[in-house]
């Protein structure tokens, strides 16, 4: 019980809307983010050109991995396509 209320304890809901960011190309951050509603997509920019990495839904997990595990900046957007 103690470790659940720990995470409990930690976890912040957010509410974002269609176009907001959860990351932008060149940040850090250590945060994972649960999608309890919505749909994301991830992509990058390669020659002037803009490309979808994936894309997640409900009950999927989504994080950055250079920064979330190596502490280096993100070469990806992390975006909100749906409120």
């Amino acid at each position: 019980m103690d470790a659940e209320n720990d995470i409990n304890g930690r976890i912040k809901y957010i509410t974002k809307r269609r176009e907001d960011f959860f990351l932008k190309q060149g940040q850090s951050t250590s945060s994972l983010l649960v999608m309890e509603k919505g749909l994301i997509r991830a992509f990058f920019y390669k020659d002037n050109k803009e490309y979808n990495a994936w894309f997640a839904k409900e009950n999927e997990i989504v994080a950055s991995i250079l920064p979330l595990f190596s502490n280096k900046p993100s070469f990806e957007n992390i975006q909100f396509l749906e409120d």
